[in-house]
């Protein structure tokens, strides 16, 4: 995230794209650590290699809300309306 901002002082017309990136990157380690929290010591547990049998929706799908709104309001127009459409 603070190379999101390097960059965005660098190259000014990246900017919009950058911060977005930046925000979706923010959400995404809260997510992280959501799913690390709730897996507790099955986290050191090997994954099958099969994302129907890995993926836990039930942690998952409360937060896909959220994110959609997030994606709405911060994203590029096209995006957003993508988010907006979803939600």
């Amino acid at each position: 995230m603070q190379r999101a901002d390097e960059l965005t002082a660098a190259h000014t017309f990246a900017a919009e794209m950058l911060q977005f990136y930046k925000q979706i990157a923010r959400f995404q380690k809260e997510l992280y650590s959501l799913v690390q929290g709730a897996q507790g010591n099955q986290s050191k547990k090997r994954v099958s290699g099969s994302l129907r049998e890995d993926l836990n929706l039930h942690l998952l799908l409360p937060k896909f809300g959220e994110f959609l709104s997030l994606a709405e309001a911060i994203a590029p127009p096209q995006i957003g309306q993508s988010a907006s459409d979803l939600s």
